[in-house]
């Protein structure tokens, strides 16, 4: 069997199956980008890129059912386990599926654990169980349509590209539930400040998401070199091989995991931004979004788990009801 029938180049296949995190990028109705680490795995037919998220914090899938123009940039390679490997930009398309929430779980689960074994370790089974709010999942398949890649992760140079053959589409979403979707869950916090001085405290460079005006709309998001905050947003030097103007509306996304992974932490804000003439940008911040994040330990991770699971289980039933399904079933392997 031809486990890369797209055929993507090899060194980019290899990120897919490796990579902890990608930054995986959607558009809101308004047209600003926003963008979120999400977990990457190849796809059961080898020609897409497939992240998911909690069908209890459906933002991201409802804005790529909406509109399938997304973007993905891998540019974390912590706990990869690989040297210098390439930073990959993927132009894609989105095709959501969330018609069997129990076919979405097993997946799901069947896939995370084996990712992610110490996570796992000693938890018990009956707990995990219980965790129908995180393991309900609505899955996003990305179909590329376009990929750059900077090999040995170079950024300063220009990319090698790959483009799909043409008349390559995605299929279709499954239809979007019918009636409100729940009201959000975390609250955006009311002032910024704060939360931009312990992302560059604690969380390291950022990504910026910009939107590809030239080519077709897509969001494409891009690691900074570096960033310092000002009284109004953010100083960006981003990278000469970034390839688009930086200019308009656009997401600042910070985020971190340990090298073996057992939680994560992640901000992101939205606003504008403006090119200056050496190669960098001004980022003004609008506003800042709310966010899931695990913790920095397997035992923070476990505590924050318990808190939110109290809080998104109302959630998880609206959304089971807006889909009319059952609650699914936890299975463990």
């Amino acid at each position: 069997m031809n486990s890369n029938p797209a055929p993507w180049p090899p060194e980019v296949l290899e990120v897919v199956q490796r990579f902890i995190t990608c930054e995986y990028a959607t558009l809101t109705g308004r047209g600003t980008p926003v963008t979120f680490p999400l977990t990457p795995y190849p796809g059961e037919d080898g020609r897409t890129i497939d992240v998911s998220t909690g069908l209890s914090y459906p933002a991201k899938a409802e804005r790529a059912r909406r509109d399938p123009r997304v973007g993905i940039l891998f540019s974390d390679p912590v706990g990869s386990h690989m040297e210098k490997p390439p930073v990959v930009l993927v132009y894609g398309l989105a095709t959501v599926r969330d018609r069997d929430l129990q076919a979405g779980m097993d997946r799901y689960v069947r896939l995370n654990m084996a990712k992610f074994p110490d996570m796992y370790k000693g938890q018990f089974s009956f707990l995990l169980k219980r965790q129908q709010w995180y393991f309900t999942r609505i899955w996003m398949l990305t179909t590329p349509v376009k990929m750059l890649f900077w090999p040995d992760g170079d950024v300063q140079k220009q990319p090698e590209v790959w483009t799909a053959p043409e008349g390559t589409t995605a299929s279709p979403s499954d239809p979007a539930p019918t009636g409100p979707s729940a009201m959000p869950w975390n609250s955006s916090p009311g002032g910024w400040h704060e939360g931009a001085f312990e992302a560059l405290k604690n969380l390291g460079v950022p990504v910026l998401t910009v939107v590809d005006q030239a080519s077709g709309g897509y969001p494409v998001p891009f690691r900074a070199r570096t960033t310092s905050l000002t009284e109004s947003g953010f100083n960006l030097d981003m990278p000469a091989g970034m390839p688009i103007i930086p200019t308009g509306p656009a997401c600042l996304t910070f985020h971190s995991h340990p090298e073996v992974f057992v939680g994560m932490q992640n901000t992101a804000f939205v606003g504008e931004v403006s090119p200056r003439p050496d190669c960098g940008a001004f980022f003004t911040v609008e506003r800042q979004l709310g966010d899931f994040s695990m913790g920095r330990t397997k035992l923070e991770t476990t505590l924050t788990f318990l808190r939110t699971g109290f809080r998104l289980n109302p959630q998880l039933k609206a959304e089971l009801a807006r889909r009319n399904q059952p609650m699914p079933e936890v299975r463990l392997p």
